[in-house]
C-alpha cells in the first residue's frame, strides 16, 4: 500500500509504548558497537501490520473501515494502547464522546506515561463537562510535567469550570513557586477572585504585583482606580502618590489626581492638577481635549467653571501643533464668552477640515451677525450654508434680515417664506420669521398680510409686549379693530408701564377711538417717560392735545 512507508516513522513512537519488546544487549562497552537488537513476536508483528493498515484507512478518510480494524486489534489485544487512542479520536469526530472517553481512558491505563493519551482524555472530559475528571487528569499531567507552566493554567481553568476558585488560585500559586510573582499569573488570579466576588483578594494580587514591579505604574494605577471605584479615596490617593514619586513625568497622573480631587469636592485643586497635566507635552492634543470635555458637563464647562475650562483649554492649546483638533471647542468657548470675532476665526478654521457639520455653520453665522461691519462676509457665508444645507432655516433667515435692512423687501419676503417652508424645529426662529414678514409687508403697504403674520406670532407668544404694541399701532393707523388694538396696547403697557413707545401707542389708540381726555392723560405719561425727546411723540402730543 502506498502509505505504508510514510506512516512507519509516524507510528514508531506510539508503538514503542504499546508493544512488548525483547532486547538483547551486547556485552562490553564501546561507542562503535551496533545498537541493541529488538525481537518482535509474530503475533505482535501481525497486530502492528493491522494497525498500520488501519491508520492508512484513517488517512484515506475511510473512518468506518479504520474503526473496524482498530476494534479487531483490540479484540486480539484489549490492552493495545495505540488502538484505543486512535479509535477514541475517530469516535470523538463522530461526536460519540462517551465511547471516545472509554477508549481514551483505556489508552492511558495501558500506557500511563504517554502524555498524548492524557491530553486527549482531558480534551474529551472538557467537552463532556466532566470537570472532576478533567481536574484529576490535569493534576496527573502536571505531576508528570512539573516544569510546563501552560499545564498549570489549564489546571486552573479546570478548577474554575468546576466552580472552585480556591483550587484555581492554588494551581497558579504553584506557578509562582517556580517563576516567582509575574504579571500573567497575578492578573489571572485577580480575575479569578473578581469572578468569585472577592474584591479584597483580587486587590491583594495586584498589590503583590505592584510591589514586585515598583517602577511599573500600571499596577499602582489599577489599584488606585479600584479604590476610587469603591470610594475609598484615602487609599486611592496613597497609590496615586506612589505613581507620582516613581514616575513624576507620567502623562496621566495629574489627570487622575484631578479626578480624585473632584471626587472629594476640591474643585480648585482639581483644576490645578488638570492644568499641570495639560502642560505635559507627552499628552497628545486630542487626549487633552477629550479629557476636558468629559471632565466638566456642559453646564459646568460653559457656566459654573467657565473660567477654569477656558484657562485649561488655552493651556492645552499651547502644547498642540494641530490647531484643528481644538478649533471647534475653543470657538464654542469664545462664543460663550461673547468674543464673537475670535470665535468666528476658530469656526472657519474647523471648516477648512470638515464643512459637513451644520452646527459649525450655524455658530459661525451667529458670531458673524454679532460682529459689526461684517455684513458682506455674513451674507456670503449664509449663501454658502444655504447651498450646503437647504433644509435648515437660519441661512434663509440671515439673508432675509440683510435684505430687509437694505430695503429690499421683496427679496426678504422670498427668503423668509423659504425659511417658513423649511419649518421651525422646536419653534426655532418661528416668532422672528413671522415678525419680520409682518414688518416687510407693512413696509410694502400690505396690511392684510401684515396682520395675518402678526396673528401667527401671537399664537406662539401671546404676551410678547413688542408684538402687541406694534400690532395695536398698525391697526390704529388703519382705524380698524380698535377695541382689539386697545386690549393689545393695554396688555403691553401693563408689562412695561414706563415704556414711552408703548404709552404713545396706547394714547394714539384712545385718540383714534375718540376718547380724547384719556388719550391726553396717557400722552402726558408718555412724555414724562420719553428721555429721548422723540419728534414723533411730540407730533402726536400736538395732535392729541388739540383734539376736540
Amino acid at each position: 500500500m502506498p502509505y505504508r512507508r510514510l506512516l512507519v516513522a509516524l507510528l514508531g513512537l506510539l508503538l514503542l509504548s504499546a508493544c512488548s519488546k525483547q532486547t538483547t544487549t551486547p556485552v562490553g562497552d564501546s561507542r562503535y558497537r551496533r545498537p541493541p537488537l529488538v525481537t518482535v513476536e509474530p503475533e505482535q508483528l501481525t497486530l502492528q501490520n493491522l494497525l498500520l493498515d488501519a491508520k492508512v484507512q484513517q488517512e484515506l478518510g475511510n473512518h468506518a473501515r479504520a474503526m473496524e480494524m482498530y476494534a479487531a486489534i483490540l479484540k486480539e489485544n484489549p490492552d493495545y494502547a495505540v488502538a484505543h487512542y486512535e479509535l477514541g479520536q475517530l469516535l470523538a469526530r463522530k461526536l460519540r464522546i462517551d465511547s471516545a472517553i472509554v477508549h481514551s481512558k483505556q489508552a492511558v491505563a495501558a500506557a500511563p506515561d504517554n502524555l498524548w493519551y492524557k491530553l486527549q482524555c482531558a480534551t474529551l472530559y472538557r467537552e463532556r463537562g466532566d470537570y472532576a475528571n478533567l481536574i484529576a487528569m490535569w493534576e496527573s499531567i502536571v505531576a508528570q510535567n512539573p516544569n510546563v507552566l501552560e499545564y498549570y493554567y489549564e489546571l486552573a481553568n479546570a478548577y474554575m469550570n468546576n466552580n472552585d476558585p480556591k483550587g484555581a488560585v492554588a494551581a497558579l500559586n504553584r506557578v509562582e513557586k517556580i517563576v516567582g510573582v509575574n504579571e500573567q499569573t497575578s492578573l489571572a488570579k485577580q480575575k479569578i477572585w473578581l469572578a468569585a466576588g472577592d474584591e479584597a483578594k483580587a486587590g491583594k494580587e495586584i498589590e503583590a504585583l505592584a510591589a514586585s514591579l515598583p517602577h511599573n505604574s500600571t499596577y499602582n494605577a489599577m489599584l488606585a482606580e479600584s479604590y476610587m471605584k469603591a470610594k475609598n479615596y484615602p487609599k486611592a490617593k496613597e497609590y496615586y502618590d506612589k505613581i507620582l514619586a516613581a514616575t513624576p513625568d507620567d502623562e496621566y497622573i495629574h489627570i487622575s489626581l484631578a479626578q480624585y480631587y473632584r471626587a472629594i469636592k476640591k474643585e480648585e485643586q482639581a483644576y490645578r492638577e488638570l492644568k499641570q497635566g495639560f502642560a505635559n507635552p507627552k499628552l497628545d492634543c486630542a487626549t487633552k481635549v477629550q479629557v476636558l470635555v468629559s471632565f466638566y458637563n456642559q453646564e459646568e464647562f460653559y457656566h459654573t467653571y467657565i473660567d477654569y475650562s477656558y484657562d485649561l483649554l488655552r493651556t492645552a492649546m499651547q502644547q498642540c501643533d494641530d490647531s484643528l483638533t481644538y478649533a471647534r471647542l475653543y470657538g464654542s468657548m469664545l462664543m460663550q464668552k461673547q468674543q464673537y470675532a475670535d470665535a468666528a476665526k476658530q469656526f472657519k478654521l474647523h471648516l477648512t477640515r470638515d464643512s459637513s457639520d451644520y452646527r459649525i455653520w450655524e455658530w459661525l453665522l451667529i458670531c458673524e451677525s454679532e460682529t459689526e461691519g461684517n455684513d458682506e462676509e455674513l451674507i456670503s457665508l449664509a449663501r454658502r450654508a444655504k447651498a450646503l444645507f437647504p433644509l435648515h432655516n437660519l441661512p434663509y433667515y440671515m439673508i432675509g434680515v440683510y435684505a430687509y435692512t437694505q430695503g429690499d423687501y421683496e427679496t426678504a419676503i422670498d427668503e423668509l417664506r423659504q425659511c417658513e417652508q423649511v419649518g421651525f424645529t422646536n419653534g426655532h426662529l418661528e416668532v422672528e420669521t413671522y415678525t419680520l414678514l409682518a414688518e416687510c409687508h407693512h413696509a410694502l403697504g400690505d396690511d392684510n398680510n401684515t396682520f395675518a403674520y402678526y396673528d401667527k406670532v401671537l399664537k406662539v407668544t401671546p404676551n410678547d409686549a413688542g408684538i402687541l404694541n406694534n400690532y395695536a399701532y398698525y391697526l390704529s393707523q388703519r382705524g380698524e379693530r380698535l377695541e382689539e388694538a386697545l386690549a393689545m396696547s393695554e396688555k403691553a403697557v401693563k408689562q412695561e408701564p414706563h415704556n414711552a413707545t408703548f404709552l404713545d401707542t396706547y394714547a394714539w389708540v384712545l385718540y383714534k377711538m375718540g376718547r380724547y381726555d384719556e388719550a391726553r392723560k396717557q400722552m402726558q405719561r408718555c412724555l414724562e417717560n420719553d428721555r429721548s425727546k422723540s419728534e414723533t411723540l411730540q407730533q402726536h402730543w400736538e395732535v392729541i392735545k388739540n383734539a376736540k
